[in-house]
């Protein structure tokens, strides 16, 4: 990983990135390679936002076609995820 700044980056081997392409249902569209890189975009030493980008080799109707999906996820309301536990589990954990 490589920090500049405000952004984290770094890269996806062939099994990270598989992960990333491959769904449920999408077993004849398995890569036969991929790779990809990753930024996280960091405000205030939290993540705000990060970009996704992968490239793969799929084997489609007999041929080898390249592919480069790329995606950008934002986070909102950073900090404010409240948390409520039961009072029967509070109990359990000794609280």
């Amino acid at each position: 990983m490589k920090i500049d700044g405000d952004e984290d980056c770094g890269t996806l081997g062939d099994a990270g990135a598989r992960l990333l392409l491959v769904h449920e249902g999408l077993q004849p569209v398995r890569p036969l390679t991929a790779a990809g890189m990753f930024t996280l975009h960091i405000k205030d030493g939290m993540v705000t936002n990060y970009t996704l980008e992968l490239e793969s080799v799929r084997m489609v109707k007999r041929r080898k076609l390249r592919v480069h999906p790329r995606s950008c996820t934002w986070i909102f309301e950073v900090g404010t995820t409240k948390l409520e536990v039961p009072e029967v589990v509070q109990q359990k954990l000794g609280g």
